[in-house]
């Protein structure tokens, strides 16, 4: 089956679930959501640049979870090497609830 924009999608399950599977393959140290409060450059180490092969990583499987692209631009990536993976995941929803026009409330609402 395959999923449209329209679809209601949990976007924070589907993010949660991609830094989880991130976390999990490359810092098990931080799996089981103790990733949260982690940011990528100050913890462990990862310069803009580098964390931009990460972060795509963990973009293209939010995107296959959700079944959509959402707009991440190269600068957009680089940022999030210095913010918590917990406003990165926050990053991705919001990314996908402006694609999909399926904000919370639209859906709380619907």
């Amino acid at each position: 089956m395959t999923k449209t924009i329209g679809d209601p999608v949990d976007f924070t399950d589907a993010a949660c679930a991609a830094i989880e599977g991130w976390t999990t393959r490359n810092r098990p140290d931080a799996r089981g959501l103790r990733w949260v409060a982690r940011t990528p450059a100050r913890d462990w180490g990862y310069d803009p640049f580098r964390w931009l092969r990460e972060i795509g990583e963990i973009q293209r499987e939010f995107e296959r979870q959700i079944g959509f692209a959402i707009p991440l631009s190269p600068a957009e990536k680089r940022r999030t090497a210095e913010l918590s993976l917990l406003k990165t995941m926050f990053v991705l929803v919001r990314k996908a609830e402006a694609r999909s026009g399926q904000t919370l409330l639209k859906t709380l609402l619907g």
